[in-house]
């Protein structure tokens, strides 16, 4: 009973869901563990708070990618980057990361078969890679996609769907100058200057699920660069 496990969820993903899903899962993993449960952003986490918890059996992220990434990035803080296991609960957009695992919990949010998946502790590795000093696990972008990212960025107001990316898409293409770049991999040239979109990738997914990244593997300890 004393194996402790922390619950982070994104308090907007599934449109709210993920707070009673939460909490649902709070109450079947207390018959068996610990159970700390904290709401995100992560700036509102007490981290001394898991600290006191001791060595972490597992952490559980309900969200999205970005909530995945950020779950990492505070747990790269508290472990002296040496995270615990953690379990994705899929509710997100796009949900990358949990399709190239191919969860078999994606929609059921069945708390009972995550609880197993916790006691079992069956793991999967993956690469943790980083831009800019920032964690990602999926699919980094430079170009067009990365534009219209910002722009939704610039307009959402709480939660999205993949139906929120029409308009950002739209309003990106029609003033949009696909800037000259060119390509280095493991300081080689391959990619000389010219306009171009660039993804650098650790999974195959992109987007909606598309494999943009074929031969991607997450771990592999390689990322996969494609050029458009």
């Amino acid at each position: 009973m004393s194996r402790p496990v922390v619950i982070f969820a994104n308090p907007i993903a599934g449109r709210g869901k993920a707070m009673t899903l939460a909490a649902a899962l709070q109450k079947q993993l207390s018959e068996s563990f610990h159970v700390e449960f904290f709401s995100l952003p992560a700036r509102t986490v007490d981290l001394e708070r898991i600290r006191a918890l001791g060595e972490l059996h597992a952490a559980v992220s309900i969200g999205g990618d970005g909530t995945l990434q950020g779950v990492t990035e505070l747990l790269l803080k508290l472990t002296d980057n040496q995270p615990p296991p953690i379990l994705i609960v899929p509710l997100g957009t796009a949900n990358l990361v949990a399709k190239h695992l191919k969860l078999p919990w994606g929609k059921t949010r069945d708390v009972k078969r995550i609880a197993e998946a916790i006691e079992a502790r069956k793991l999967s590795h993956i690469d943790l890679c980083l831009c800019n000093e920032k964690v990602f696990l999926a699919v980094a972008g430079v170009g067009f996609d990365a534009q219209v990212v910002h722009e939704l960025s610039r307009i959402r107001r709480g939660p999205i769907s993949k139906s929120s990316y029409l308009l950002p898409a739209v309003s990106t293409l029609r003033d949009y100058r696909f800037p000259r770049v060119s390509v280095k991999v493991d300081g080689e040239l391959v990619f000389p200057e010219a306009p171009a979109l660039v993804y650098v990738g650790n999974v195959r997914e992109y987007g909606t699920g598309i494999p943009m990244l074929p031969h991607a593997r997450s771990d592999d300890q390689l990322l996969d660069v494609c050029v458009l």
